[in-house]
């Protein structure tokens, strides 16, 4: 099987987001502040990553819509919301660094405290600080399922349902026992009930619809994850059995190979080798194979040249009886072991010998096989 390393076409076609090779403000927003992918993610750092990507669009959108929300605060009567900006800028910088380092949950829990704690700020500094909660104030107690909506998209799909029990109590306890002014508690007498209704109905409705598309979504990433380690697999099956092919091919040429200089060396061609490289897998064997036919070849090339001086000397002494005796002792000494301290014997003193022309056949000596 092949390693993580050599899917990077399974990355490229399934693991990289389209937007990663594009050019503008969008896909560079999205490289500066989500985790770079991952090659070969898991169904756990899929899932991440598709959060991570939501943390980043949703930082973007949440910092433009900041900016008006601070223009109408400073144009407007209301001062208190600059607080919200106050609080939220800084949490999106430090949400914004988390992502980048894969903290998702944690960023993602950050960023929706933040949210919903910037209203609920707003509502207590009212509540206890101005005076008490006016009629114009009762429409923040509807806003808090953004915290909801946040957490559905950052955090896992149940943690939706905690947050939205939360956001309901603490919005009915500033409905109820928070400080109220005149005008808020005389709306009370006949419109708490429609208030309590739309405040749960609000809540209720967000976190269950929330909690089926975060469901359907993790099934599709399910999907998408099997789909992804169907194609690695059926890319390593097909690696495999490339690979296996080709060292079939390279046994089958290494065979043929050494049948080929098997039959030359049969034929009298003792040059002959075997030409393997060593991606080969029979080369350990035609190594040796080319070492044994070259020390055969010198022995054979040796065996020709004293083949070549014994019948010189058969020569020799058939024309000069006298050595005979000389020669044949002399050979004899010289195929036994000798001692290193004794000096291999003389020979007797030679008659005088004709031209070495006139002892040496004319004709080319050969090897008899």
């Amino acid at each position: 099987m092949t390693n993580d390393s050599s899917h990077s076409w399974i990355f490229s076609l399934l693991g990289e987001e389209n937007f990663q090779h594009q050019r503008g403000f969008l896909p560079w927003w999205y490289r500066l502040t989500s985790p770079p992918e991952i090659p070969n993610p898991t169904l756990e750092q899929r899932d991440l990553t598709r959060r991570s990507k939501i943390l980043s669009a949703l930082a973007l959108f949440l910092a433009g819509l900041l900016l008006l929300v601070a223009v109408v605060a400073i144009t407007g009567p209301n001062k208190q919301i600059l607080m919200t900006v106050y609080v939220l800028y800084p949490t999106i910088m430090v949400c914004l660094v988390l992502n980048r380092f894969r903290h998702i949950h944690l960023a993602g829990t950050l960023l929706a405290l933040a949210i919903v704690g910037g209203m609920y700020f707003t509502l207590t500094m009212t509540a206890y600080v101005r005076g008490g909660l006016t009629p114009n104030d009762k429409d923040i107690l509807y806003l808090p399922f953004f915290g909801e909506l946040v957490v559905a998209a950052l955090l896992p799909s149940l943690a939706v349902f905690l947050v939205g029990a939360l956001n309901t109590s603490v919005s009915l306890f500033f409905l109820y026992d928070a400080p109220h002014t005149p005008a808020f508690s005389a709306m009370l007498v006949g419109g708490a009930s429609s208030i309590t209704f739309r405040i749960v109905e609000i809540h209720f409705f967000v976190c269950l619809v929330c909690w089926i598309v975060s469901t359907w979504t993790l099934i599709s990433v399910k999907q998408a994850n099997r789909a992804t380690e169907l194609a690695r697999l059926e890319h390593d099956l097909r690696t495999e059995a490339t690979a296996k092919l080709q060292q079939k091919s390279q046994v089958e040429q290494g065979i043929n190979a050494i049948i080929q200089v098997h039959t030359q060396v049969a034929n009298g061609q003792l040059g002959a080798r075997v030409q393997l490289s060593g991606e080969n897998s029979l080369w350990q064997i035609a190594v040796p194979l080319n070492n044994l036919l070259g020390r055969y070849q010198k022995t054979i090339r040796a065996a020709q040249e004293g083949e070549g001086y014994a019948r010189i000397l058969n020569r020799l002494v058939e024309e000069y009886p006298a050595i005979r005796s000389s020669a044949v002792q002399y050979l004899h000494d010289m195929s036994q072991p000798a001692p290193t301290s004794r000096p291999a014997p003389a020979l007797a003193p030679m008659p005088p010998v004709p031209p070495f022309a006139s002892v040496v056949p004319t004709t080319p000596l050969t090897t008899e096989q």
